[in-house]
């Protein structure tokens, strides 16, 4: 941080996911260090939909073009 790198987290979406409860230790730890933190991993836009999913851990090509216009868009914000 003190060379002007930023950190940036990023949670990816997760098939089905419904609790991020694993993440909250990430997310506060994040929070105590004004770490901006992109949670997409409940993203309601992309988890349920068994069509943008390899598994249910990886989005497939469709899925990974939609969460990377997203992710541009919020680095944008996060950048500006």
């Amino acid at each position: 941080k003190n060379d002007g790198t930023k950190f940036i987290v990023v949670l990816s979406p997760e098939y089905k996911a419904i609790n991020d409860s694993n993440y909250l230790p990430i997310i506060n730890l994040c929070n105590q260090y004004q770490i901006p933190v992109l949670n997409h991993y409940k993203d309601k836009d992309i988890n349920f939909n068994s069509k943008l999913f390899k598994d249910a851990s990886h989005l497939n090509i469709e899925g990974v073009k939609i969460f990377n216009k997203k992710i541009c868009i919020e680095l944008h914000q996060v950048f500006k």
